[in-house]
């Protein structure tokens, strides 16, 4: 079980790159990288290279959805995979967070 978390900045969005496993031993570094992102206008959160997500990492990912909210920005999602795609939707959640493709289809918003 193993996760990479980077953040990068483009222009005046802010993007949290992730791959590997993000379940319940690994939700704690994406948590403390988009803690750490907090404030940035446009957030987005690249899934491309994640093989497993299970509710934890969701669980974060949807704090994080509200925490922008409040802050007056906004999330966008990259879900390349179809796995992780129906995650969000099984859940609903891709009803209260843009989806993209890719990250430059993110960016672009």
């Amino acid at each position: 079980m193993h996760l990479e978390v980077g953040t990068e900045a483009f222009g005046s969005a802010t993007v949290v790159d992730v791959a590997g496993e993000l379940d319940l031993h690994t939700a704690g570094d994406l948590d403390a990288a988009l803690q750490q992102a907090r404030g940035a206008q446009t957030l987005v959160v690249d899934l491309a290279r994640v093989d497993f997500m299970d509710s934890t990492g969701l669980s974060v990912i949807v704090s994080a959805i509200a925490a922008a909210r409040q802050d007056g920005g906004t999330i966008r999602v990259v879900t390349a995979s179809d796995k992780i795609t129906k995650v969000f939707t099984l859940t609903g959640v891709d009803q209260q967070v843009d989806m993209f493709g890719t990250r430059e289809e993110a960016l672009a918003g």
